[in-house]
């Protein structure tokens, strides 16, 4: 997901020390009962009536300060979070030298491919040259305008990745993540990971959950709704009355995802009313 591992440790250094938050208590979460709208392909309009838009920003490479897009989302009073994959995705342009970074360190960092998605493999996450590219992810995503994140694909743990990575591995990697987004004052979502959901919550400002309905989850994340934080729900399939209220009974937000996972393109987003 981005161009040279150099380029990603000139990208920090650079950065005045005042860019960071000093207080990460000062990121106040995403509260239950908001609007939202998931996008991950192209740009959501500002007249879309979601209070929070999730979407897939460009934060790969450098840019020249705050994104149009971004910006014009914010002017338009809402939270911006942008979305990540915190795996190997090969046509990320900072990941192009990876094997370059792998000759170099004489690790391996890319894993087993990631089921059903051709291009996607998992990531040595206890690396510090990985850890390093997904800070620097989250800068240009400051930098952009981004007031929070989504770091997807975070419960590696539970598959076969080729790293032998644990649970106890996971939560680290979630901490990392988490104190990172807090420290440049971003809002940070957890991304499913519901067998241990509960015990990472202090982590997390926000959840994004997908299809906890359909697997009987919900209640998983119901940890968020009781220290007041959003759990923005997302369901693949066309809408459901009985699902809404279920989902309106516990507090979470909930959106139909009517087209399926593979467009997300901002068609076929269906919340409850």
């Amino acid at each position: 997901m981005k161009k040279t591992s150099s380029i990603t440790f000139l990208n920090l250094l650079a950065l005045p020390l005042f860019f960071f938050a000093a207080n990460a208590f000062a990121v106040q979460p995403i509260p239950p009962g908001v609007t939202w709208f998931w996008q991950l392909r192209g740009a959501p309009s500002p007249g879309n009536p979601a209070q929070v838009v999730d979407y897939d920003v460009d934060i790969y490479q450098d840019h020249q300060g705050p994104d149009p897009n971004v910006m014009a989302l914010r002017n338009a009073g809402k939270e911006v979070i942008c979305y990540f994959s915190t795996q190997y995705e090969d046509w990320r342009t900072d990941m192009r030298n990876l094997s370059e970074i792998e000759r170099r360190l004489g690790q391996k960092l890319k894993g087993n491919v990631l089921d059903d998605w051709p291009g996607e493999r998992f990531i040595n996450t206890r690396s510090q040259a990985v850890r390093d590219l997904m800070q620097a992810r989250m800068v240009r995503a400051k930098k952009m305008g981004c007031t929070g994140v989504e770091p997807d694909n975070v419960d590696f743990y539970s598959f076969t990745t080729s790293f032998r990575l644990t649970k106890a591995d996971t939560i680290d990697y979630m901490r990392f993540l988490s104190n990172t987004a807090h420290r440049l004052d971003l809002k940070i979502a957890l991304k499913n990971a519901d067998a241990i959901a509960a015990q990472v919550e202090p982590l997390f400002d926000f959840a994004v959950v997908e299809e906890c309905a359909k697997n009987d989850e919900c209640g998983k994340y119901s940890s968020f709704i009781r220290k007041g934080k959003a759990v923005l729900q997302a369901e693949y399939r066309s809408f459901n009355p009985s699902t809404c209220k279920k989902a309106k009974n516990m507090g979470f937000s909930l959106i139909f995802v009517t087209n399926g996972t593979k467009k997300m393109n901002g068609q076929g987003i269906v919340p409850c009313k």
